[in-house]
């Protein structure tokens, strides 16, 4: 074991699969905003939403990614939507 606490699976001993997954999820809704329905329809209705996740609005893209040309921000918020549909 490492001194951060780390095992052979390179994950922290005290974190679990689902702590990962909802700090991912936090992460992403720092930089994008949290979603809603008026930024997704039907948000709501999936399986694992929570009325209660925290609420952060989105950030800007060019300001957390300063290096970036126009165009690579461009291409980055294309990406970086949350509506399958519109990707």
């Amino acid at each position: 074991m490492t001194a951060s606490g780390q095992g052979i699976t390179q994950m922290p001993v005290l974190c679990d699969a689902r702590t990962q997954e909802i700090d991912q999820l936090h992460k992403i809704f720092q930089l994008l905003g949290t979603p809603d329905e008026t930024m997704w329809a039907g948000v709501s209705q999936l399986p694992d939403y929570k009325e209660t996740f925290p609420r952060w609005r989105p950030r800007n893209l060019a300001a957390e990614v300063p290096t970036l040309s126009p165009q690579g921000v461009d291409l980055l918020s294309r990406m970086l939507v949350y509506t399958p549909q519109h990707r």
